[in-house]
C-alpha cells in the first residue's frame, strides 16, 4: 500500500500530522479493493510519467467511487491520500522545471482550498474537485505569485493578432450561434451564425469588441500581413486562473505576470498570450463594483470575448454549490454579494466571459 511522507505533506500542502495520518488510514482501509494496487500504480504513471491530467482525473474518480462503494467511513479522504502519495515525484518534476520553494508550497497548497470547500458543503473533510486537484501533480498547474497558470493549447474558437500599437485584434471563429446582444448562445436563440476564413494575408470574420466581448454581426475583412498571430485553436497559451483569496492589487498582478512569463520561457514552454474564462470578466460587474475595484482593474487587462452558457458567478461569489434561488438573504454579507444576489433573483444573468492578454 502507498505510504505518505507525512512531513513532506505538512510542509508543502499544509494541515498537520494528525490530518495526514487519517488520510493514510483512508488508503489503508481501501487495501482490500479489487484492483486497487494496479489502479494506484496507473494513477502514479499517469501523473508522474505521462503527465496526463485528464487520464489521472478519470482514474482517481474511479478509485474514489470504488472506495466509497465499499462503505468505508474515510472514503472522502481517499483522493487526498492517493495524490499525497505522489507528492515527492511531483515536487521533483516541478523543481526540474525551475520552480522555487515558495512557488511549490503555493501550488500544492491549493488542494486545501478545495478541501475546505468540501468541508463547508458536507461538514466533513474530503475532496471532490478531482479533475482540478490532479493538475499540479501532473505538472499542469503552477501558482506563481497571486495567480495560477496552466499551459494549454487553446480550445477557444477565437483568432487573435497582436496589434502594431499594442493590444489585440480578435475575430470569432466560424459556426458560433450569436444572439442580438452579440453573445454566443444556444442555436435556437441565434440571430446570426459566425463565419471565418483566412486566405493568405487576409482574414475575414466577425470582430469582437474587446471591452464588452460582444461579436459584431457584420463580416469584416482584416489584413493580417505583418501582424503576429497569438490566438487560434491549438495554439499554445497560458490559461490563467484566479484562486480564492488572491491579491489582485495591480502591483501583485504585474509581479505575477512577469514572473510567469520568465518561468515558462526558462522551462521551455514560452507563451505570448494568457487567456482566462471567469465570471470576474463579465462587463456587467461594473454596475455593482466601484471604479477602483481590483476585480475591474484585472478584467480591464483583457480583451474579452463571449463564451457559451451562463456563468459561475453565484458559485464563486458565495463559495457554495447551493443554487442561488435557495440561498437565504443572510448569505449576502458583502456589497458585491448583495448586488449579485439581487441581480440574479430578479431574473438577471451573469456570464463567464473569456479574455486574452499579451504577456
Amino acid at each position: 500500500m502507498e505510504r505518505l511522507n507525512i512531513a513532506l505533506c505538512c510542509d508543502y500542502i499544509g494541515k498537520d500530522e494528525a490530518f495526514w495520518l487519517v488520510c493514510q488510514r483512508a488508503l489503508d482501509a481501501a487495501a482490500g479493493l479489487a484492483g486497487l494496487p494496479e489502479g494506484l500504480s496507473a494513477l502514479r504513471a499517469a501523473l508522474l510519467q505521462a503527465h496526463d491530467a485528464p487520464r489521472a482525473g478519470q482514474l482517481l474518480k474511479q478509485l474514489t467511487l470504488a472506495a466509497a462503494a465499499k462503505g468505508q467511513t474515510t472514503a472522502d479522504l481517499f483522493p487526498l491520500g492517493a495524490l499525497a502519495a505522489c507528492l515527492p515525484g511531483a515536487l521533483e518534476y516541478q523543481r526540474g522545471m525551475g520552480a522555487g520553494e515558495a512557488q511549490l508550497r503555493a501550488t500544492f497548497g491549493d488542494m486545501l482550498r478545495w478541501e475546505a470547500w468540501f468541508e463547508r458543503e458536507t461538514g466533513r473533510p474530503g475532496l471532490a474537485e478531482l479533475h482540478w486537484a490532479v493538475l499540479p501533480y501532473a505538472g499542469d498547474l503552477f501558482e506563481i505569485g497571486s495567480l495560477q497558470y496552466q499551459p494549454i493549447e487553446s480550445r477557444f474558437c477565437i483568432y487573435g493578432w497582436a496589434a502594431p500599437g499594442g493590444g489585440l485584434l480578435l475575430l470569432a471563429g466560424g459556426g458560433l450561434p450569436v444572439d442580438a446582444q452579440g453573445r454566443v448562445c444556444p442555436p435556437e436563440h441565434a440571430v446570426f451564425t459566425t463565419a471565418y476564413r483566412q486566405e493568405g494575408e487576409l482574414a475575414a470574420g466577425h470582430l469582437i469588441d474587446p471591452l464588452s466581448g460582444s461579436i459584431s454581426a457584420q463580416l469584416t475583412e482584416l489584413p493580417v500581413a505583418g501582424l503576429s498571430p497569438v490566438l487560434a485553436p491549438g495554439l499554445r497559451v497560458l490559461n490563467l486562473h484566479i484562486p480564492a483569496g488572491a491579491d489582485l492589487s495591480p502591483t501583485a498582478v504585474d509581479d505575477s505576470l512577469r514572473a510567469a512569463k520568465r518561468f515558462f520561457a526558462a522551462a521551455g514552454r514560452p507563451a505570448a498570450l494568457a487567456v482566462c474564462h471567469s465570471w470576474m470578466l463579465d462587463p456587467q460587474l461594473a454596475q455593482f463594483l466601484p471604479p477602483a475595484s481590483r476585480i475591474l482593474h484585472l478584467a480591464g487587462r483583457f480583451a474579452r470575448f463571449s463564451l457559451p452558457g451562463e456563468g459561475s458567478a453565484a458559485r464563486f461569489v458565495f463559495r457554495t454549490d447551493t443554487p442561488v434561488d435557495r440561498l437565504p438573504a443572510s448569505a449576502a454579507r458583502t456589497s458585491l454579494q448583495q448586488a449579485v444576489l439581487a441581480h440574479l433573483t430578479s431574473g438577471g444573468k451573469l456570464f463567464d466571459v473569456g479574455g486574452a492578454m499579451l504577456l
